[in-house]
């Protein structure tokens, strides 16, 4: 394109729709033809200025805004000249036709701020990130065994005890700002309450609310026979308040994370992964309820994951209840403009008997136990909590799926577990209601078995798609951890592998997430280890599996790392900056 050429783009967008969802239609057609400006007024001695028409047809917003990203990446910088006389020119090519769709529904980066707090700027510019890389949803990993920073209106007791600092905390108003500001830019966030292992910090005030123990084996050790990393705990299957409470945090996560304009539910994520039988095995109540009410009092591997699928059963009724109940989304809500966090100069002593106060976290604690916490508020008194059925089908363990496991509510995504194993899902996981994430190797043949089985899935093969991998061991002794795994595993890692002879599995492979786990990274450094090896789990995901090799896609994709690198996207580098001015020399 010659000097002084404009670009015009013209953007046909043919619905109103603003849902993403696993339906959403997020195709493009991009079109450019370069021809004179009849409008312009020539120069002096010159002829008719030259423009490029960019014509942009979409059927949503969502695949109006890929087509523009993809435009941004047809325009190259030629930087300065040796003599320095200019900053250089913009050029993009004069005549192109791009038809595009991506392969899969639901392309994912999981972003875990409970093992490190990761600010609400960090997770925007992670937002950003993915749009550049037409990643549609954000699995925000939001509490664990560790933290538990999510500011529940109707509990509060869950951050105040749960976070690791006044500061370190996601309001209402933060998660709504940062929900809306994710789909402005073609991306859903996906919560995850792990459940019901992984939980711990945020748990422990039950009793002193009158409630009774929510969770057991909290903070035990060795924790390495209660957990598989510290701090222990799991939710108290046996006390019926575990579901009351899961109703009310359920509730309150599902207004906040969608409460977007025309934005229904598409999907949660309740974790269910990692559950030690050895915590159960500890608690006498758990026990006495599996044997009462179960009729299991043998305390097998089988009889602990009927209970796990009994709790599973009823966790799902509450959150079916939080959905039945949601209300439309308030107007005027506070942006994230001006301060939200509460006052950590308050006088945190200046509380009535009988209340939290707001500003009380970890950090006022004596360094005695992670129940210290709870000495420090004194009386808790807690909100209203709504009620949950007790009704669950008695006969789920001799494999009849409950009313809460049917695939008319919201679907549930899971992780895979014992829960989820060949042998016993079908007993108590609806294909219809329930999808499983896989975090398996590749090859793992669970795959094929949940798919055969009429299982969607979600793939985050763990020998290729967990970007935290590689960094050592933070547990233990050992200094021993898993492998790294650089960005050309990662890009030709199949999410169909394994599924050949089953037909079309195209409905049931819904896609994959890469995964940014955070028990060795926060915001100083993930974005390093996130950035370019998710870039090429997008390509794959968009593409899909037959996508070229990462040998033909290098050049691409060194150019793409150095384009994100430059709208300030900290992404590490992948080869000497020589090979990139020496195209094709290195390789």
């Amino acid at each position: 394109m010659a000097p002084g050429v404009r670009l015009d783009v013209e953007v046909c967008v043919e619905t109103d729709a603003l849902s993403l969802d696993w339906s959403s239609d997020e195709s493009y057609v991009l079109e450019g033809l370069e021809k004179l400006d009849s409008d312009a007024a020539a120069p002096p001695g010159q002829g008719r200025q030259g423009v490029v028409v960019a014509r942009i047809r979409a059927a949503t917003f969502f695949g109006a805004r890929h087509a523009l990203e993809s435009l941004s990446q047809l325009i190259a910088h030629t930087g300065p000249p040796p003599d320095g006389s200019s900053d250089g020119l913009l050029v993009i090519v004069d005549r192109f036709t791009v038809t595009d769709a991506p392969a899969f529904p639901h392309r994912g980066l999981l972003l875990d701020t409970s093992r490190n707090y990761y600010p609400p700027a960090y997770i925007r510019a992670t937002i950003n990130a993915m749009a550049q890389n037409k990643l549609n949803v954000l699995h925000w990993h939001i509490t664990d065994s560790q933290s538990f920073p999510y500011e529940s209106t109707s509990l509060p007791q869950m951050s105040a005890f749960g976070a690791y600092s006044p500061r370190e905390t996601y309001p209402a108003a933060t998660v709504r700002e940062l929900s809306r500001f994710a789909l402005s830019r073609g991306v859903r966030l996906l919560p995850e309450l792990d459940a019901p292992a992984h939980v711990a910090a945020g748990w422990g005030w039950g009793r002193a609310a009158g409630l009774g123990d929510l969770v057991v084996c909290e903070a035990q050790q060795p924790w390495i026979r209660y957990c598989v990393e510290p701090p222990c705990g799991q939710l108290n299957p046996a006390n019926p308040n575990v579901y009351r409470v899961l109703a009310a945090l359920f509730d309150d996560m599902l207004k906040d994370f969608y409460d977007a304009p025309s934005s229904p539910v598409p999907f949660f994520h309740m974790g269910g992964d990692e559950v030690h039988m050895g915590c159960w095995n500890s608690s006498k109540e758990v026990l006495d309820y599996m044997a009462r009410s179960l009729g299991r009092p043998k305390r097998r591997k089988e009889d602990f994951v009927a209970l796990w699928g009994h709790f599973q059963a009823r966790a799902t009724q509450a959150l079916d209840k939080a959905q039945r109940d949601m209300q439309p989304p308030q107007p005027d809500l506070p942006t994230t403009e001006g301060p939200l966090l509460p006052d950590v100069d308050a006088d945190v002593n200046d509380v009535r008997e009988g209340e939290v106060n707001s500003v009380l976290r970890r950090r006022q604690a004596p360094d005695d136990g992670p129940l210290a916490a709870q000495a420090a508020v004194g009386p808790v008194e807690l909100v209203e909590l709504p009620e949950v059925a007790e009704d669950i089908d008695d006969g789920l363990q001799e494999g009849r799926a409950s009313p809460s496991q049917s695939g008319s509510g919201i679907p549930v995504i899971l992780w895979t577990s014992e829960l989820t194993a060949a042998d016993v899902v079908q007993k108590y996981l609806d294909k219809d209601r329930y999808v499983i994430q896989l975090w398996l190797r590749a090859g793992d043949p669970l795959a094929r078995d949940l798919v055969s089985k009429g299982y969607r899935v979600i793939v985050s093969t763990k020998d290729a798609w967990y970007l935290d991998h590689g960094f050592g061991n933070w547990k233990g002794n050992s200094t021993a951890g898993y492998l790294y795994h650089p960005w050309q595993v990662a890009y030709d890692n199949d999410p169909l592998a394994g599924l050949g002879g089953l037909g079309d599995v195209s409905r049931q492979v819904l896609g994959g997430e890469a995964a940014m786990w955070g028990e060795q990274a926060d915001q100083s450094g993930a974005s390093t280890k996130t950035w370019p090896r998710a870039a090429a789990v997008a390509e794959r995901l968009w593409s899909g599996p037959s996508a070229t090799t990462w040998t033909s896609a290098r050049i691409r994709f060194v150019r793409h790392r150095d384009r994100m690198a430059r709208l300030g996207t900290p992404s590490e580098s992948v080869q000497p900056e020589w090979c990139t001015q020496h195209e094709g020399q290195c390789y």
